[in-house]
């Protein structure tokens, strides 16, 4: 039998998440990296980051959120979402639209200097 959580305690899981990405002294950030972790563009959150959990799934806030400009070329592959002291919190997987990634954008192919958008984001504490 697997686990199974209440709705109470995903929703404390979910706000613990907002919380972490949170800490420090102003707001966190999604890192965006190919597949060997060379970071191709940093977006600055919103603080706090996430609205309050609801059936235990947050919500990013503010977006659409974006870089203006990209550090470097190359396929985006995965992300980091980090505190503003640069301690990761979390990462998954960055697939093009339809791709099944954790987070999915409309162009995997990411140039220096372009702009990079992040439209929207949940994460959900498993049930």
């Amino acid at each position: 039998m697997s686990l199974v959580h209440t709705t109470t305690v995903r929703n404390t899981l979910a706000d613990a998440i907002d919380d972490a990405v949170n800490q420090g002294s102003g707001a966190g950030n999604i890192i965006v990296m190919e597949s060997d972790d060379t970071v191709l563009s940093e977006i600055t959150l919103d603080d706090p980051a996430f609205g309050a959990a609801s059936s235990g799934t947050i919500t990013l806030a503010g977006v659409p959120l974006e870089d203006t400009s990209a550090d470097a070329t190359g396929t985006a592959a995965k992300f980091q979402f980090r505190d503003s002291d640069d301690t990761e919190i979390f990462e998954g997987t960055i697939t093009a639209t339809g791709g099944g990634g954790d987070i999915e954008i409309d162009n995997t192919s990411i140039a220096s200097g372009q702009i990079v958008r992040l439209t929207s984001y949940t994460y959900s504490a498993s049930a």
